[in-house]
């Protein structure tokens, strides 16, 4: 995604893997970091957004979307 959506500057995915077991049937994370702002604003609206949501939807039970600053 970094290489097809300016703002977006690192992708990582994974697998559960904690020993707790609280994770409420939660089995997989995607953690997207923009470069700023106006990169998640980039993004959001994204035609390559778009496309990862019609592949991935129709495979997910749910999903959360949590967004913080560093």
């Amino acid at each position: 995604m970094p290489t097809k959506v300016e703002g977006v500057t690192d992708v990582e995915w994974g697998l559960n893997n904690s020993p707790e077991g609280k994770n409420k049937d939660y089995t997989h994370a995607v953690m997207m970091t923009f470069a700023d702002e106006a990169g998640r604003q980039n993004y959001l609206p994204h035609p390559e957004h778009d496309a990862l949501k019609e592949v991935f939807r129709p495979l997910l039970k749910d999903v959360i979307v949590f967004d913080y600053e560093v």
